[in-house]
């Protein structure tokens, strides 16, 4: 009995020095209790909600000592304390907490959310206290910084709902995040990894458990630039089959947008009208106007065109990405010949009039002969060009699509199109169908080459340019 006193007293102290060690971010003196007892992380671990000595150390800045303890005991940085927290909900806590106070503390906290991320990127999607995970609380806060990490290192998070629901849509426009909004509305229109429009889709469409729409969180939350944005951007198979169905949606208290304009006058001292005026001009708008302001902006359209092709190729996987390049190889390898030899006379005659010598000296005369229905042959080469230069011309679009948008790209493009325009040269010298060569020269060298390299330089500049003066456009706009 003695006996098991004193070892549940030795145990409390090596728990109580291995939280003295975590405060003061000492390394030996954590190794100094793994020696006396080397199950006292264990015994951490095994208790369902607790302040580690992740937790702690991360709380106080010591940036070795996580480490260590992350290299030791890689599970505590998914175990929740006693308020559900994570370390990661921690570091980005203290590094709100500290944003304006304490520099060094602050900085220190920053370092620690990287140093988390390179260890594991899904560190982003533990659910803590109410399902938060740390991006809901970085888009909580309106921490920009932070959000574009996370997205770049685990864009699934944006998948994570909380208990009630809400994705991080809703959750930017319940703390009246606008700009995280704008940033993340914009981010998901360009993200081009697999399945990024089935989840741009499911988030802008989504409804919380109380049957909130973006659309009724906005409206109640008084954001009249997101209503404009929303019923801007209002997917076009509802335009086409129900005017105004967006506005008619209703929640589970049965309540409409409309409905929640009128409640908010009613209790309410909130202005307003902003909001009550942009959804009269939705609901009279008429179908052809609203299509004409989907369809008005090239950029807008080119974008588009663009995310979808990339998002494609992400899509593609290496082995067919392989297998359509060996067979768009191919065509062109047979395309080419094949033009060249188009316009081949088809029948030889050679003659010798006068006898051949002892030296083997003699003269030859050699004709080349067509078909004598020229007419009817000049119909078959014209249509024979038109068939294997669309091949041709087809194949070298599906081979620019197949190559990533890099240096490699650039070079294979320039390529691509050199080697159409000198198929199109080729044309006059070699083809009795003059107006279908020419047609191809023009095409090619001044269509076919530029837009090739236009497009190229686009898909480099946009996938490196800010949307956020787009969206601020378009809200000037509006409050216009």
């Amino acid at each position: 009995m003695d006996g098991s006193l004193r070892d549940s007293a030795e145990q409390r102290n090596i728990d109580r020095s291995l939280r003295d060690a975590a405060e003061q971010g000492n390394i030996d003196a954590l190794y100094v209790l793994i020696e006396k007892d080397a199950h006292v992380l264990d015994r951490v671990d095994k208790i369902p909600f607790v302040d580690t000595p992740l937790h702690i150390a991360v709380s106080a800045g010591h940036i070795p000592f996580v480490r260590e303890i992350m290299g030791l005991k890689p599970s505590f940085a998914r175990k929740l304390n006693q308020y559900g927290l994570t370390p990661l909900h921690i570091a980005l806590q203290n590094h709100a907490l500290n944003f304006e106070k304490d520099y060094i503390l602050q900085r220190k906290q920053a370092i620690l959310v990287d140093r988390l991320l390179d260890f594991d990127k899904d560190f982003v999607r533990v659910r803590g206290r109410e399902g938060v995970t740390p991006l809901h609380y970085v888009i909580q806060k309106g921490d920009l910084s932070f959000l574009k990490k996370f997205l770049e290192a685990c864009p699934e998070s944006l998948e994570d709902v909380t208990i009630r629901g809400e994705n991080a849509l809703h959750i930017a426009l319940k703390y009246d995040m606008i700009d995280v909004f704008r940033y993340l509305v914009q981010w998901l229109g360009r993200a081009c990894f697999k399945d990024a429009k089935l989840l741009q889709e499911k988030l802008l469409d989504g409804w919380d458990d109380d049957g909130n729409t973006l659309l009724h969180v906005a409206v109640s939350r008084n954001q009249p630039e997101v209503v404009s944005w929303l019923l801007d951007h209002e997917p076009l198979v509802w335009r086409l089959l129900d005017v105004g169905s967006v506005v008619h949606i209703k929640n589970l208290e049965g309540h409409t947008v409309l409905g929640i304009l009128e409640l908010q006058n009613q209790q309410t001292q909130v202005d307003n009208q902003r909001i009550g005026k942009i959804l009269r001009q939705y609901c009279v708008r008429r179908l052809t106007t609203r299509l004409e302001h989907y369809l008005r902006s090239f950029i807008t359209i080119f974008v588009k065109f663009y995310v979808g092709i990339r998002r494609r190729q992400t899509v593609i996987t290496e082995e067919r990405r392989n297998a359509l390049l060996v067979v768009a190889g191919l065509l062109i390898t047979v395309t080419y010949p094949a033009a060249l030899s188009a316009d081949q006379p088809n029948e030889f005659n050679c003659t010798s009039p006068s006898p051949i010598n002892a030296t083997g000296a003699g003269h030859f005369n050699c004709t080349a002969r067509f078909n004598p229905d020229s007419e009817s042959r000049d119909k078959f080469v014209g249509v024979f060009y038109g068939i294997n230069t669309a091949v041709f011309y087809l194949t070298n679009v599906t081979l620019f699509f197949l190559v990533p948008p890099d240096f490699i790209g650039w070079l294979l493009t320039v390529l691509v199109g050199l080697l159409f325009c000198c198929y199109c040269f080729s044309s006059p010298l070699l083809s009795n169908a003059r107006i279908i060569a020419w047609f191809g020269i023009f095409g090619g060298y001044f269509v076919f080459l530029p837009l090739l390299l236009w497009f190229r330089m686009a898909m480099s500049s946009f996938k490196s340019r800010s949307f956020l003066k787009h969206f601020s456009a378009g809200s000037k706009k509006d409050r216009s």
